[in-house]
């Protein structure tokens, strides 16, 4: 029964062979009298320089990179586009929120031209496009963020779906197949406010505000308002 050596002891074999060898070749060696014209032996590198290239793991056989080791900017690299875009919306605030709306709905309010409150529904609409207009209580300084988008009916779909799951929906708002929604929505600065979203054929259209504390608040802002957007022409 054959036992495999240590790996110490076949290392010292595998010497003692290699230098054998190595003795062997250099006793047929042609001593420094032969025929000068005698080829030199070739370098040791020789073999290794023969040796072919090993081809990059990341190349295809014709010699172009393989599609996972392009140089061209990943995906990751790409800007940001944003997640809908707007169309059009052809009405500016003061029509869409005529100053005798504002005073209907309430004497103390002023329309005002601040920022959208960040990570409400109105800021969304802003960032793809839409318009945005502000209304402020002179009293309280409680904003009111009102913005339009434009999309296309597919989307206008989508969005109906995806408020109806954290909003119920208000019918008095506007006529089938138009829809509107009202519900809470929490804000980057953690403050709560309550948002209706209402789709008026291809606009989307929010009221935000702290000062709607229940759905029918809005409904002296929002019923002149999407009269004015429905009469307009692009």
């Amino acid at each position: 029964m054959s036992m495999s050596l240590p790996r110490s002891a076949r290392r010292a074999s595998l010497f003692a062979l290699a230098t054998a060898g190595l003795l062997l070749v250099t006793a047929c060696a042609p001593s420094a009298g032969s025929d000068p014209s005698a080829p030199a032996s070739a370098p040791a590198s020789a073999s290794a320089d023969a040796t072919p290239d090993r081809p990059d793991a990341s190349a295809t056989p014709g010699g172009e990179a393989s599609p996972g080791s392009s140089t061209a900017p990943s995906g990751s690299a790409t800007p940001d586009a944003p997640e809908l875009e707007s169309g059009v919306v052809p009405i500016t605030c003061a029509q869409l929120l005529t100053p005798e709306t504002v005073y209907a709905y309430n004497p103390n309010v002023s329309a005002t031209s601040g920022a959208p409150a960040a990570g409400g529904t109105a800021e969304r609409i802003t960032n793809i496009g839409g318009i945005h207009c502000q209304l402020t209580n002179n009293s309280s300084n409680t904003v009111i963020d009102v913005a339009v988008a434009s999309l296309d009916a597919a989307t206008i779909e989508d969005l109906k779906n995806e408020a109806a799951e954290t909003s119920q929906q208000v019918p008095t708002y506007t006529a089938l197949p138009d829809e509107g929604y009202f519900g809470p929505k929490l804000l980057k600065n953690g403050k709560r406010v309550n948002e209706a979203q209402i789709f008026v054929g291809n606009y989307w259209i929010v009221f935000a505000s702290e000062e709607f504390t229940e759905p029918g608040a809005i409904e002296m802002l929002s019923t002149p308002a999407i009269a004015a957007l429905k009469a307009a022409k692009l």
